[in-house]
């Protein structure tokens, strides 16, 4: 599923970032990166920006609808 699927509070892991070579540079400067596990803090309202904390780096980061698209998740599965 893409991340914009996802629902508040969910912790999913990045698996793949179906986007281009810019996108795939903002979104490590931001700190998000494959494999990163994430958790859904906030959507914007009209299909605004999702607001996801990064729990591995510990970094908030808000992300455009259309490229939260782009970043395909799994849930976390935790032991």
């Amino acid at each position: 599923m893409s991340l914009d699927e996802a629902r508040i509070d969910d912790v999913v892991v990045v698996k793949k970032i179906a986007a281009g070579h810019r996108a795939l540079r903002r979104l490590a400067s931001l700190g998000i990166n494959i494999g990163d596990r994430i958790r859904v803090l906030h959507f914007g309202p009209f299909k605004g920006a999702i607001l996801v904390e990064d729990l591995d780096s510990g970094v908030k980061v808000a992300l455009g609808r259309g490229l939260a698209k782009k970043i395909i998740v799994e849930y976390a599965q935790y032991n």
